[in-house]
């Protein structure tokens, strides 16, 4: 088995789509919702797929596509935190001019690809690229430890923030908590 990773651009789109398309981008969102302005309606379906792809044309939207055995296969969604505004864990107020904050905010992975650490593997990726776009500091939004609520865990489960040195900085929304972790 090979894994490789690239990240996600106009070249490599359709790999996401691919990945995606299965599971209608993800229950539909396509990872555009976290875009959208609180107060603004979601998005879902063929809507979200073109609104997306138009954000990551203009590099507008980050994330890192991994690929098993040639195949895409998983997906890891991180941005700049105030490009991210629509997420529930996102401060809506954050400085758009400030690129120093990044915020890991989905993962998605083929069904077959799972249980294989491959969430983590996206993880350190994603680290990666926030040092290569000058962040300094990643923030993740997972459901806390021992916590029910969330049946869909798309944020990435706690312990794997965990076992890469991020630590909890606050409660930010029911069924979620903000881990912190500096790049620097």
């Amino acid at each position: 088995m090979s894994v490789t990773f690239v990240e996600l651009n106009a070249s490599s789109w359709d790999s996401f789509e691919e990945l995606l398309r299965p599971s209608n981008g993800c229950d539909g969102c396509w990872c555009y919702n976290h875009h959208i302005k609180p107060g603004n309606p979601d998005v879902t379906g063929e809507a979200a797929r073109k609104a997306f792809k138009h954000l990551v044309t203009e590099k507008k939207a980050h994330g890192i596509l991994l690929f098993e055995d040639s195949e895409p296969a998983g997906w890891c969604a991180v941005d700049k935190k105030a490009q991210i505004c629509g997420h529930d864990c996102a401060d809506p107020l954050a400085d758009p001019k400030n690129s120093t904050v990044w915020a890991v905010h989905c993962f998605y992975l083929r069904e077959k690809s799972r249980g294989k650490g491959f969430t983590q593997m996206l993880l350190q990726k994603a680290q990666e690229l926030v040092l290569q776009y000058g962040g300094l500091i990643l923030e993740a939004y997972p459901t806390p430890p021992n916590d029910s609520g969330q049946i869909f865990d798309f944020c990435g489960p706690y312990k794997i923030f965990a076992r890469q040195g991020f630590t909890e900085s606050e409660r930010v929304h029911p069924g979620y908590c903000r881990l912190v972790k500096s790049l620097s």
